[in-house]
């Protein structure tokens, strides 16, 4: 029995350490896309940033729309590039509610934010797995 939970230990130990590698690989790609378009909010006050964050996470969390993401995206960029956090407990309700809408897979929004997060993180394990050289 203790072999079992060593082992399922371990398991959520390689589980947790894969899924923040996928997560910083993420974040990676993000930052250099935005600094490849010209890093726009460079010049924007770090309370205006915040501001704009909070704006763009509530209207892509309203659309559910792809086109919204690359505004979050960015600005997000931006704060990691200062050594910022976004400000979260400003959308803590739409966090929570897509917390649970994603463990009820409520609707086809839901369902589509949840297989695009398959996909995303299948060709991660897929680009890990190549040969390094």
């Amino acid at each position: 029995m203790t072999r079992k939970k060593d082992q399922e230990s371990d398991d959520e130990v390689v589980t947790d350490a894969l899924l923040s590698e996928y997560h910083a690989h993420q974040l990676m790609g993000q930052t250099r896309d935005y600094l490849a378009r010209g890093r726009q909010w460079q010049q924007t006050s770090d309370d205006e940033l915040r501001d704009h964050w909070i704006d763009a996470l509530k209207r892509w969390f309203a659309s559910r729309r792809r086109a919204d993401v690359p505004a979050k995206n960015d600005i997000e960029a931006e704060l990691r590039l200062r050594g910022l956090e976004p400000p979260h407990s400003a959308v803590a309700n739409e966090y929570a509610q897509l917390r649970d809408e994603l463990k009820q897979g409520k609707d086809a929004k839901t369902e589509q934010i949840s297989d695009e997060l398959d996909e995303g993180f299948a060709s991660f394990l897929d680009l890990r797995s190549r040969p390094k050289h």
